[in-house]
């Protein structure tokens, strides 16, 4: 995800849908920055305290609540030295607080299990933090599923 593009945006609207898309893909583009080895923390600054996220897989799978819950997870996902790439989202949805991203990732996880997949990644905006995530899987190789259950 070139960080480039997403800075080129027209300036959002103050308080309105555009804040929080704006708010949106900076999380977007910190969670992603995670996946290609960089530190989680300037992600945990932009949570809430009461973040609420899900997971797909793993061994965060289902319902997580909290900052700390949260610090967990990423630094779980970084400690696996992932090297994922995303992809410019192709289609954003909003409600004025919610903003769902579609979009493209791929790269290596394990240690160099290839993968691509295509997500939504839906956010939550509060007072311009993050204040819920949930991620959702398009195609991905269920073999592949099967392995990030067994090794987290």
């Amino acid at each position: 995800m070139s960080a480039e593009s997403l800075k080129s945006q027209a300036p959002p609207a103050a308080g309105g849908a555009g804040e929080a898309i704006e708010t949106a893909r900076h999380a977007l583009r910190l969670l992603a920055a995670i996946h290609s080895g960089a530190p989680v923390e300037p992600y945990l600054d932009l949570l809430t305290d009461d973040f609420v996220f899900y997971m797909p897989v793993g061994p965060f799978r289902g319902r997580n609540e909290g900052r700390e819950r949260a610090a967990e997870c990423y630094r779980q996902i970084a400690a696996s030295n992932p090297h994922i790439l995303y992809e410019e989202p192709f289609r954003t949805t909003t409600n004025g607080q919610t903003v769902v991203f579609e979009l493209e990732d791929g790269g290596t996880l394990f240690g160099g299990t290839a993968y691509h997949n295509r997500i939504a990644a839906s956010f939550d905006v509060r007072d311009g933090k993050i204040a819920a995530y949930r991620e959702y899987f398009g195609e991905i190789d269920i073999a592949l599923m099967t392995s990030m259950e067994q090794t987290g």
